[in-house]
């Protein structure tokens, strides 16, 4: 599947589920050689029973029963008529479901296309678009392109199938009345082609703002606790409700604008109707054209409705999804982060040596934040890294993880380029402790394991290590405690000790802590540092930290200011 999508990639998404495709179509055109026929049954009996111009449905049905009265023609095209629509409803229902299938099946690649793209995309694009932004693409923009999918899979042929099938039959009951129907009835889609195209950039609108109000909704709830602090609900509350009156106002537009340009093409058509049900009434009278057959062509310009209001969904469906295939492209079109591998062999089990060479960064329309960073950590050392806020420690240490690409300048773990190694595979070895950790909404044996396979014993030591055996005993469900949204229902100082307890069962050959012990009290701290340094002997840590109680603890110690390095 190519990175950039249009309309013509969807169209050929389809083409694996050729087999399933066929099969629609032939339960499509066994309705439809139901369906057509079935508007003439009971017109022809006003001609041949009524009107008594005997024709093929009383020569059919008489041998049935001699000198038969109307009631048994009447009743016996009823029956022939109503078998004919039932039969119809069910073939179109399987049909329906087909092509169902075949959309929601393509909608779904194109799903995963995106989810695998976010997957590989640089974290500060996830930053930068935001969330709500993201949900509201692959949610809201999907769900459009499938509706596009539907139609044009399965409707769109059908509705030209049926058009062609009911124009050759108002041919065969009148040539001249037929071809002036088939003429004119085009115009009605030309007329609302370019009412489709504004409708598409309306939707598309509507789009942006319920991304932004979906944005504005997950800033608001993650950030909830300071904004009650400090007393500011009633300011960022009113930024959501602007947001709400502003989709209230798009979605209005396009909710009238959409529902006008489809009550236009209706009447379009209806006035198109009258003036047809007009030229039969005067084929009757100026030419062969009989009174039951004009009921006919009646029946069948109501037929032509359906059709003809599929094509025009369907040109109101194009536009819409080409306006969210646009949206879906900028995620398309994310940068990456490097995610090439070797085998992991090529990482010994052993401590890390890392060197980072001659580094420079800088965030995106800023100015550089470090330039010709250079620093060496040995196997099995502990080195501190010091500095003031915003002198770019957390920086580095997310590019340690690449989390963030440097500008210039080489990191390399046991002599090898990231580059070369991937960071798939260096994360599996390098542990980044944030200082503000973010759990899942899941139990504490999760959040520990994050699903993975670890002997009781090892958690058991490793809940020891990070002090959490006094609070784990007090939880009534222990191990299987909820921890709430981002572990709301634990405190900061638990946070990061959970976080560390997931560290130690991860066995990693290199530690990252970045302020992760910052929510501590001196005493846990102290503790905690000394069972850790001793768990972590043989392993490589670099320690970003203000307290000179953790500083202490490193064997050497950097310090960060104005962009370069010093050691002590």
């Amino acid at each position: 599947m190519p990175n950039s999508l249009d309309i013509k990639t969807l169209l050929s998404l389809l083409r694996p589920h050729r087999r399933s495709i066929l099969a629609g179509y032939l339960v499509a055109l066994l309705a439809l050689a139901l369906s057509i026929p079935t508007p003439l049954f009971v017109p022809l009996l006003v001609d041949e029973v009524i009107l008594g111009q005997k024709g093929w449905l009383t020569n059919l049905l008489s041998p049935l029963y001699a000198d038969a009265p109307i009631l048994f023609y009447v009743g016996m095209v009823l029956l022939i008529v109503t078998f004919l629509r039932l039969a119809y409803f069910g073939l179109h229902i399987w049909q329906y479901k087909i092509f169902t299938h075949l959309s929601k099946e393509v909608t779904l690649k194109l799903r995963e296309k995106v989810l695998e793209k976010l997957q590989r995309s640089s974290i500060f694009e996830f930053e930068r678009l935001g969330g709500g932004n993201i949900s509201s693409r692959l949610i809201n923009d999907l769900e459009t392109i499938d509706s596009f999918i539907a139609i044009t899979s399965g409707r769109f042929l059908l509705a030209l199938l049926s058009l062609l099938g009911i124009g050759v039959v108002l041919l065969f009951i009148h040539v001249w009345l037929g071809l002036f129907i088939l003429l004119l009835n085009p115009l009605v889609v030309l007329a609302s082609r370019r009412i489709g195209q504004r409708v598409g950039l309306i939707k598309k609108e509507e789009n942006r703002a319920i991304e932004s109000f979906q944005a504005q909704i997950e800033e608001v709830f993650l950030l909830l606790a300071p904004i009650r602090v400090n007393n500011l609900s009633e300011r960022f509350f009113g930024k959501i409700k602007e947001e709400a009156h502003r989709v209230r106002q798009v979605g209005e537009e396009y909710a009238w604008k959409s529902e006008a340009a489809a009550r236009f093409s209706g009447t379009v058509f209806l006035v198109g109707y009258e003036i047809f049900r007009a030229a039969s009434i005067l084929m009757v009278a100026y030419s062969d054209l009989s009174i039951g057959l004009m009921l006919a062509v009646f029946g069948y310009l109501w037929f032509m409705m359906t059709p003809i209001q599929e094509l025009i969904s369907t040109q109101y469906a194009y536009y819409n999804a080409k306006a969210s295939l646009g949206r879906i492209n900028e995620l398309l079109d994310l940068p990456e982060e490097s995610t090439r591998l070797e085998a992991k062999a090529s990482f010994p089990l052993s401590p890390l040596h890392l060197e980072v060479k001659n580094l420079s960064f800088a965030f995106p329309d800023s100015p550089l934040l470090f330039e010709g960073l250079s620093m060496e950590i040995k196997p099995k050392e502990k080195v501190a890294l010091i500095g003031a806020s915003g002198s770019g420690k957390s920086t580095l240490a997310h590019l340690l993880v690449g989390l963030c690409s440097p500008l210039k300048g080489e990191i390399l773990y046991n002599g090898k380029n990231t580059q070369e190694l991937g960071f798939e595979a260096i994360r599996e070895r390098v542990f980044l402790l944030l200082q503000e950790p973010r759990l899942f909404n899941d139990t504490l044996h999760f959040n520990l394991t994050l699903g993975k396979e670890c002997p009781q014993e090892e958690i058991q030591k490793a809940i020891e290590i990070a002090q959490l055996s006094p609070f784990i005993a007090s939880l009534k469900e222990g191990l299987e405690t909820p921890l709430g949204r981002l572990g709301a229902r634990l405190s900061g100082g638990q946070r990061q000790r959970v976080m560390i307890a997931r560290m130690i069962l991860a066995k990693p050959q290199f530690v990252i802590f970045d302020e992760s012990t910052s929510a501590l009290d001196l005493e846990t701290e102290e503790r905690l540092h000394d069972l850790l340094l001793e768990h972590l002997r043989d392993t490589t840590a670099l320690i970003i930290a203000h307290r000179p109680t953790t500083i202490k603890k490193a064997n050497r110690i950097y310090q960060l200011k104005e962009g370069s390095l010093r050691e002590f």
